[in-house]
């Protein structure tokens, strides 16, 4: 099912926890490198005893953060709580048959652990930075004010880094059954589509140079550099002793392949781009990922 295929495909893989990180370009294009270096030094520390004080301040101080670990992506938040809330749709249906055969248990706790490394590095590497920096920045921006930073800081580390609440995803994500499958995986991309869309909007409205030049930056931090790096963080980087004539084909195809990712109408076709076939969605990769496991 949707689930499985959501626990097979992203939480067993090396190489998607390491992606994790990529979403400091997010909130470097949102709140600014500035900000950004601002918060890391905000809650990291040589002191081990502070850092993890600076950890539970941010908890204590945040809702939204305190249950973040767990609800951070659409498809990870759903592997959580499937088998607590099954109902009449065919993944309801199917958690009910596991459940009457025992086996619920067991594989809501696979589930559970293979997600931990995915939700610790987007945690304490990327969320509580951007937490943080923008947390830092609202004080001086709001004179002070503790709730307007808090709920600051909490839209920043949303619209940077996404979330699974309801509220955050977009209408398609929130379909049934037959929509979720169709958009596995998309939580990512559905922050780089409105945050591009924030970018469109900014050169409409300003038309002028210092709007285009903040779009380019924002085309550098939020296509350019995720899409090649998370070549060779997948282990599909451009090696040394390939030809170099096809490096600028390469780079292309990877361009092209990672841009129309971001719509939940075009992302299907990535994989044809790739060389790994049509696949309109991501449940169907979970067998092809549980043998490619590094």
């Amino acid at each position: 099912g949707r689930i499985g295929g959501t626990t097979v495909a992203m939480g067993l893989k090396v190489t998607t926890i390491a992606q994790q990180v990529l979403g400091l370009l997010q909130s470097w294009d949102r709140i600014g490198i500035k900000a950004l270096l601002k918060g890391f030094a905000g809650v990291y520390s040589t002191d081990i005893q502070k850092t993890a004080e600076n950890f539970r301040v941010i908890r204590e101080k945040s809702a939204f953060m305190d249950a973040r670990m767990g609800n951070y992506d659409r498809d990870m938040k759903d592997a959580f709580t499937t088998f607590n809330s099954p109902d009449a749709t065919p993944q309801g249906v199917i958690d009910a048959g596991l459940k009457k055969v025992g086996l619920s248990r067991p594989i809501k706790a696979v589930q559970q652990v293979s997600f931990k490394p995915i939700a610790a590095v987007q945690y304490y590497a990327v969320d509580v930075i951007t937490w943080m920096g923008a947390y830092q920045e609202a004080l001086q921006r709001f004179h002070g004010d503790e709730s307007k930073s808090v709920a600051y800081a909490d839209q920043a580390v949303r619209m940077t880094q996404g979330s699974g609440d309801t509220v955050d995803l977009s209408s398609i994500q929130r379909g049934g059954e037959l929509a979720k499958a169709a958009t596995m995986f998309y939580s990512y991309f559905n922050v780089l589509y409105n945050l591009a869309g924030l970018r469109v909007a900014d050169v409409a409205r300003n038309r002028d140079a210092a709007s285009v030049g903040r779009a380019a930056q924002s085309f550098m931090l939020l296509v350019i550099v995720p899409a090649l790096l998370g070549e060779y963080l997948s282990g599909r980087g451009w090696e040394g002793d390939d030809d170099e004539d096809e490096l600028p084909a390469w780079v292309v195809k990877n361009l092209a392949a990672y841009s129309l990712g971001v719509s939940p109408f075009t992302r299907w076709t990535t994989g044809a781009m790739e060389g790994f076939g049509v696949n309109f969605t991501g449940a169907t990769r979970g067998a092809e990922s549980l043998i490619n496991l590094i």
